[in-house]
């Protein structure tokens, strides 16, 4: 699909795991379908395109709003696992593609969303598609989750040592030397220069799940990184899981507790 190396980095980091992904990852904030509706002065749409859509759980949440929903995802085994989810909706369809190069229709759209995935996307070419992809005065909408949800400080410094000691072992091994994230803010600068969108708004959603040590043990295993590391041949002692796995279970438990997330919003209407 292409021979860009950070591309080729960013879209392997997220191969072979999809199941891991959908089970534990959380649902988009339930107010975002609302928020939406009321910019768009509708409550149903004729079209939403989900772009880097995963295992689908943001394309999913379209799925009783509108006529026809279309998840862009570049990675097989995700779209595959996504369209096994929606069998029973054939609305809801998957297809191959880029975020910045959908192969769709021009003005095809009424919503297109991304969820958790905005900071892998170059904010250029991934703006023009969107706004390519509009209707006159849909919406645009991207959320992303702040990792770790608050539950438990202890387990949430636990978690944050983890992390920064997986990125040092990849970083060290030559693993993300490709790997490439943008800033939201560099994302909202592209909308506000570009002349495309007239409405451009950052806020914030949040959510409450539950949860308890296996989940959050998921949720670590959701990550790109720890795959990244597995897949260059570290094993789960080296990387330090068990140790980690032992001390959120004892820190957690396994009675599910509140989980409190919160999202980073941002809209734009073009």
């Amino acid at each position: 699909m292409t021979d860009d190396p950070h591309l080729v980095a960013n879209l392997e980091r997220y191969r072979g795991f999809a199941a891991i992904y959908d089970k534990y990852r959380p649902l988009p904030p339930p107010a975002l379908v609302g928020l939406i509706s009321q910019l768009a002065g509708r409550t149903h749409f004729d079209c939403v395109v989900d772009l880097a859509s995963g295992s689908g759980i943001s394309t999913r949440l379209w799925a009783d709003h509108a006529d026809n929903v279309i998840g862009i995802e570049p990675n097989e085994d995700m779209r595959e696992y996504a369209a096994a989810q929606s069998a029973q909706q054939p609305h809801l369809r998957y297809q191959g593609g880029l975020a910045r190069q959908t192969g769709l229709p021009d003005q095809c759209a009424d919503v297109v969303s991304i969820g958790n995935a905005l900071h892998w996307m170059e904010p250029v070419t991934f703006m023009a598609e969107v706004a390519r992809l509009l209707r006159p005065n849909g919406v645009f909408c991207a959320f992303q989750a702040n990792f770790p949800p608050t539950l438990n400080w202890q387990a949430e410094l636990t978690d944050q040592s983890f992390m920064n000691k997986a990125g040092t072992m990849a970083e060290a091994r030559g693993l993300v030397e490709h790997v490439r994230k943008w800033r939201y803010d560099e994302h909202v600068r592209q909308m506000n220069e570009s002349g495309r969108f007239r409405y451009v708004k950052e806020l914030s959603l949040h959510s409450t799940e539950q949860g308890n040590a296996e989940r959050f043990v998921g949720l670590m295993l959701s990550q790109g990184l720890i795959h990244t590391l597995f897949k260059a041949g570290v094993t789960e002692a080296e990387i330090g899981i068990p140790h980690y796995r032992e001390t959120i279970q004892r820190l957690l438990g396994d009675e599910p507790q509140t989980w409190y997330f919160s999202f980073r919003i941002l809209i734009g209407i073009p």
